[in-house]
């Protein structure tokens, strides 16, 4: 993350649904963590206000983008092609890693289907990479780049340094 955090050719946007779950995700996780480690009420609201001044960096030339569904449909569409097109390595890959019980628990929905959509229009403008630990866009990163023109970038692979 600091890479990006560094990078002088890197800029990041954040969206509404992506900054609503990255709250969310740091209040259930501090509080979750925070009762597993005897960390006191304050210490836990100590270090969730850290953590989202820290997530509040990766946004702070930009601010708080909007959401976007016009493409929605093409999203959509994109997820049910994969679905009906016979792939069923990827998808089984996808369902063993999201720890679902059989490919009719997918496609991908909800929130991810707006996070794409939104980046998917952002890469009709200019080049765009979506950084995620999300699987149900890394499963389909081939699928993703060629039908928008999106990179997908696992965040998993990135370096870090402590």
């Amino acid at each position: 993350m600091k890479y990006y955090l560094d990078s002088e050719i890197s800029k990041v946007a954040i969206i509404k649904t992506v900054e609503s779950e990255t709250h969310k995700k740091i209040w259930d996780i501090l509080a979750e963590k925070g009762g597993d480690l005897k960390l006191t009420p304050l210490q836990i609201r100590l270090l969730v206000h850290k953590s989202l001044e820290n997530f509040s960096r990766l946004h702070k030339n930009y601010g708080i983008l909007p959401d976007d569904v016009s493409l929605m449909p093409n999203v959509e569409n994109m997820y049910a092609n994969i679905w009906s097109g016979g792939n069923t390595l990827q998808i089984q890959v996808w369902v063993s890693i999201k720890k679902k019980n059989s490919p009719a628990d997918g496609p991908p929905r909800g929130n991810d289907l707006r996070i794409l959509s939104t980046s998917a229009k952002f890469a009709t403008y200019i080049k765009t990479e979506l950084l995620t630990f999300d699987h149900d866009f890394i499963a389909f990163e081939q699928e993703i780049r060629k039908t928008f023109g999106l990179d997908i970038i696992n965040g998993g692979t990135i370096p870090h340094t402590y």
